[in-house]
């Protein structure tokens, strides 16, 4: 089958394309950075195959651990996308600690043409802005690459993390816009038990403590067992969302625990992590801890400790689980039909008629593919990427980087086969998109599903993590979305980047932070919320809360004058 070709490529797109990317500031004077230099229009670009008339080559190191992808010099789609396209790919690859070798192997000058993911967004910028091992991609993008402009057009998330300091862009992303991924700090319960109690899904905080207490009471003479776990959460830190706390307190405050930071009407940066409804928050976990409704082994267990309350014996003995979906505590597909049972519990009313979902917005990964001075045709390299930014161009070809060839992956829906929105679908999975295979590149390289895309898939076992996890967030969780409330991703000037970090380590790291430390003491009640409140409120502001908030302030508003001037 044919590849559908690309269509024109849009007029300059919009000349300020950084608008929302910079966080400003990253000149000494403080001064917004200027927009992408405007490009002539290449009003008649289409994409022909195949991109070279030679055979070209290139090296690229990716860290690909086998889990989806087998073997990605052997696999199906490298040689029929190599025969569409004519390039090759020299592959370097490695099954974990990318991380660490990309930094040794820039030291050493051991460059390849590009890097497929792995670098942090400091690794970017510093190895962009103060190193030159990276090359601007803006160039290359506006000529050759009508789906990334598409994306760019489409999506704020992809303009906020494409766009550095000096208006170009180093690399390209992975952008999903899934509903099951969006919102992926949730509660689920598990409804047989709600029916055995005659209960309908807890509306308020009240109701929730109310539906665990008679979990913990009722429930184990109901079921034949001793004692059953009312509500649990996991330690797991990447991704970390089986954390009770971040359901939880956003019942109280909007919490969100990578910066503990809160946009505040009239665009004010606040710090949400000392105040009193913080506070009371806590009070409220402690309370479920205290009573032996919040299981003591959240702090201590892995995702595998959740799984062997939900799969480990004969019943189920876990009432409610934190996590982003269900194949964080249960088995997917697995025997005993657990991943079926529970259901998502919707934000709870708080106290004070707070009521927030964390909606972090379409889900974004920097650094997919970052070319570096080592490779002689960039041009040609970004345009080789471009097509994996065009998901329904893939399947109108016959071949899904991510996957697989139709007839094997997938197949087109038949008519009256429906999607999650009950409209007719235009594909349907016939594997888990996410089992090992050796016919695609499952996310490996840098590509945009759109919510269009995603959302036109068959609603059926096989996509039930958008299609039945989609749903639930849509109709019970984007009601409450506090999207508006949520820092964006903002890139900081390199003058700021030691202290900023230093900040964020001793504030805001995940594990070890102060912030953390004593929230996770005080909801286990080894410091008192009374006592030892007023040391930890002072102890932040030694540590520097006041000038973390500051230079978040200023970053923001830069980040806001960029955006305004860049509106056309």
């Amino acid at each position: 089958m044919k590849i559908r070709k690309t269509g024109i490529i849009m007029a300059l797109l919009f000349i300020g394309l950084a608008m929302a990317v910079y966080s400003g500031g990253q000149q000494s004077q403080g001064t917004a950075a200027p927009a992408p230099a405007a490009l002539a229009p290449a009003a008649a670009v289409k994409t022909a195959w195949p991109l070279t008339p030679t055979k070209q080559s290139f090296s690229i190191f990716a860290q690909i651990g086998g889990q989806t992808v087998e073997n990605i010099e052997t696999n199906a789609f490298t040689a029929w996308y190599e025969n569409k396209t004519n390039v090759h790919i020299n592959w370097q690859v490695v099954t974990s600690g990318a991380s660490q070798q990309i930094p040794l192997k820039i030291a050493a000058n051991d460059l390849p043409d590009g890097f497929f993911g792995n670098l942090t967004d400091v690794q970017i910028m510093t190895y962009s802005l103060l190193d030159k091992v990276f090359v601007p991609l803006t160039d290359s993008i506006y000529k050759y690459c009508p789906n990334v402009l598409k994306m760019l057009n489409e999506s704020e998330i992809a303009r906020q993390y494409s766009y550095m300091p000096d208006g170009n862009i180093y690399s390209l992303l992975r952008i999903v816009d899934t509903y099951n991924e969006r919102v992926s700090k949730r509660a689920w319960v598990y409804e047989p038990w709600l029916k055995l109690l005659g209960m309908d899904l807890p509306v308020t905080t009240d109701d929730f403590y109310n539906m665990l207490v008679r979990f913990k009471n009722e429930i184990p003479a109901k079921i034949g067992v001793k004692e059953v776990v009312p509500f649990a959460g996991a330690l797991q830190t990447n991704p970390a969302n089986n954390e009770p706390e971040s359901y939880l307190l956003n019942s109280f405050i909007f919490y969100e625990r990578e910066t503990f930071l809160e946009i505040q009407p009239g665009g004010k940066i606040a710090f949400t992590a000392n105040t009193e409804d913080y506070r009371e928050g806590l009070r409220y976990l402690n309370k479920l801890y205290r009573e032996g409704l919040l299981s003591s082994e959240t702090w201590t267990q892995n995702r595998n400790g959740l799984l062997s309350m939900t799969e480990g014996g004969d019943k189920n003995i876990l009432g409610v689980a934190a996590a982003m979906y269900w194949g964080h505590f249960t088995t997917e597909n697995g025997p005993k039909g657990r991943d079926l049972e529970f259901v998502a519990i919707p934000p709870l009313l708080g106290p004070k008629g707070v009521r927030n979902a964390y909606d972090r917005g379409q889900l974004a990964n920097n650094g997919k593919l970052c070319v570096t001075t080592a490779c002689k045709n960039v041009d040609l390299l970004v345009q080789w990427c471009d097509w994996f930014f065009d998901a329904d161009g893939m399947m109108d070809s016959g071949y899904s980087m991510n996957y697989g060839p139709e007839g094997t992956g997938w197949v087109r829906a038949l008519p009256g086969e429906l999607d999650m929105n009950g409209k007719q679908a235009k594909y349907r999975y016939l594997r888990a998109v996410d089992g090992k295979q050796n016919d695609n590149w499952f996310q490996s390289p840098p590509y945009y599903e759109s919510a269009a895309y995603i959302q036109s898939v068959v609603n059926d076992q096989m996509n039930r993590k958008e299609a039945f996890g989609g749903s639930e967030t849509a109709t019970k969780y984007m009601p409450y979305s506090a999207f508006d409330k949520k820092v964006p991703f903002l890139y900081f000037p390199m003058e700021y980047m030691d202290e900023l970090t230093r900040l964020k380590d001793s504030l805001a790291n995940t594990t070890t932070g102060e912030v953390s430390v004593y929230r996770d003491r005080f909801i286990t009640g080894e410091l008192s919320l009374d006592r030892d409140w007023d040391n930890y409120v002072a102890l932040l502001k030694r540590i520097g809360v006041d000038r973390y908030v500051q230079l978040y302030q200023q970053m923001y508003d830069d980040f806001l004058k960029v955006q305004a001037s860049s509106k056309r």
